[in-house]
């Protein structure tokens, strides 16, 4: 067992995967991997697929298949918490260099392209020019409603100088009952909550720790926590019994979409237990990753591929409403693609769709790095 010299620093030993991380980083391209598999999912999630198990009949297999689409892509948008996590917890950091470099660059993405989105719509008569309201929204909310993805980022990265320290030194059971803590009140009070207390009575909202929890504290830790601490044994042997209680989360989240629809015809109803899958499922997934690549060669013109990939995904996180839903010209393509279509037919058309969308918005943001000032928006 090694000990301790005197004069060294009291912090937790460094684990055998973190000098692993050091010295095989190149090998790391299930992160990369993973930026681009969230981004398409989240992609789908915002297209026609995410409600198109609505209109299919009610119990049949085109319902079930554009059910489970819904319910996997809405949750994968927290993959990228659990990236950021990973990637930046580890880090050693002064506090105003954060304040300096990475707080400016998200604000700033956050004004210039909201900016540009209100100005098209003023340019469409959707809205009209009023600065002031614009600036005030741009404080209250968020003008463009994916967008709430960059402002969550800027709460974890002013959070960062006590998150860091909260990764390096809590044990690793200690991460094991985040997870638990999270699981009970993320996925098992709202299910006592609607079927043994028949939503009349829930938690006193002074008890409740998931407004800390999930976005800011939560998912990066657990991505802190699945590439840094765990190792690939631990990693494999944890994967199967994850998948298991994920599968079965799934499926219960299915069921109770299927209960639910009988009496509602509301889209907000269909889809409000799809939150209580991404714990699970973002955990599984992000593990899943790093089990089937992380210790895999691969030549330098894959990981090179990768990790121009991966680097594109903020670009198509902003571009990607604009080409969706913004621009005549495509919203009549994709009028003569999704046609009259229900069922798996328009759930083929609307993946197809995502992948046009994905792929105009990074053709933009490789077009738009070229440019050496545009570039730092990226």
């Amino acid at each position: 067992m090694h000990r301790k010299k005197p004069g060294d620093t009291q912090e937790v030993p460094v684990s055998a995967i973190d000098r692993a991380l050091k010295e095989k980083s190149h090998k790391h391209i299930y992160l990369d991997v993973l930026r681009v598999f969230a981004m398409f999912c989240v992609i789908v999630s915002n297209s026609d697929a995410h409600g198109l198990f609505a209109g299919c009949p009610r119990g049949s297999v085109s319902y079930w298949i554009c059910l489970l689409v819904s319910i996997l892509s809405s949750s994968m948008i927290c993959i990228f918490f659990m990236i950021i996590g990973a990637e930046q917890l580890k880090r050693e950091e002064k506090t105003e260099d954060i304040w300096k470099h990475k707080i400016p660059r998200i604000a700033i993405d956050i004004f210039v392209f909201s900016l540009l989105y209100y100005l098209g719509n003023v340019a469409s008569g959707q809205e009209t020019f009023r600065p002031g309201n614009f600036l005030l929204d741009l404080y209250s909310q968020e003008r463009v409603i994916p967008f709430w993805f960059l402002y969550a980022y800027l709460g974890i990265l002013i959070c960062l100088p006590f998150l860091r320290p909260m990764a390096r030194y809590i044990k690793n059971r200690d991460y094991v009952y985040l997870i638990g803590l999270a699981v009970i009140l993320l996925n098992a009070l709202p299910i006592v909550n609607e079927y043994i207390l028949l939503d009349r009575y829930s938690l006193n909202p002074s008890m409740r720790l998931d407004w800390i929890m999930e976005m800011t504290v939560l998912y990066p830790l657990l991505g802190h926590f699945i590439r840094r601490r765990l190792s690939l044994k631990e990693c494999k042997r944890t994967m199967v019994s994850l998948w298991i209680l994920n599968l079965f989360w799934i499926v219960m989240t299915a069921y109770r979409t299927y209960v639910a629809t009988e009496f509602s015809e509301s889209t907000t109803i269909f889809t409000n237990y799809h939150t209580q899958v991404r714990l699970l499922n973002s955990l599984a997934v992000f593990m899943t990753a790093r089990v089937l690549l992380d210790d895999r060669e691969f030549s330098e013109k894959v990981k090179r591929f990768w990790s121009e990939f991966g680097g594109l995904t903020l670009g198509i996180y902003l571009f990607h409403v604009a080409f969706m839903e913004r621009i005549p010209a495509l919203n009549t393509i994709k009028t003569i693609l999704m046609g009259s279509r229900t069922g798996i037919p328009a759930l083929l058309c609307s993946l197809l769709w995502s992948v046009i969308v994905m792929a105009l918005s990074a053709a933009l943001t490789w077009i738009l790095k070229k440019i050496p000032l545009v570039r730092k928006l990226f």
